[in-house]
């Protein structure tokens, strides 16, 4: 794998690799994320994959995941495009682009292949639950999380 490329992104496209080259929706790929983390620990070690996550509203959350995609969209390496479904609702959509197919075309780690598929096909609610019920701690945020949320988005 290419070290030159930071741990984080080699991780998120080896996910898209396995996934066909395209995850819908955020949350649905920040849990993938998470569950390498933690059922792939090894293999994200030896990527150098840094993400912290928190509890949050939808489970595990991380700003890392995001910073991540930004920085592969700037390279080239994915697409990001956002399907409308309504005037409110929207469902982000990450696809490998040819250059970020290239880019991994000799990337293979089994366990994030059996990763994929296990848990890329299957309804978020699905997911969700298997995540919140497996992971509750890091999950689910505390009263006092969501009050400093809420207090950090009031200005004094």
């Amino acid at each position: 794998m290419r070290s030159e490329m930071p741990g984080n992104e080699r991780l998120v496209l080896l996910l898209l690799k396995y996934a066909g080259g395209r995850i819908e929706g955020r949350v649905k790929l920040m849990k993938l994320v998470f569950l390498a983390l933690k059922e792939c620990s090894e293999t994200a070690c030896k990527l150098g994959a840094t993400f912290e996550f928190k509890p949050y509203l939808h489970g595990p959350f991380s700003t890392d995941v995001l910073e991540t995609l930004d920085s592969l969209k700037s390279k080239g390496l994915i697409r990001v495009d956002i399907k409308f479904f309504d005037e409110i609702w929207f469902r982000y959509e990450y696809e490998l682009t040819k250059e970020g197919f290239k880019a991994v075309e000799n990337w293979d780690d089994e366990c994030i292949k059996n990763l994929v598929e296990r848990y890329g096909e299957i309804e978020l609610k699905e997911l969700l639950r298997y995540v919140y019920n497996k992971y509750p701690k890091e999950s689910t945020p505390t009263l006092n999380e969501l009050f400093r949320e809420i207090e950090q988005l009031i200005p004094s």
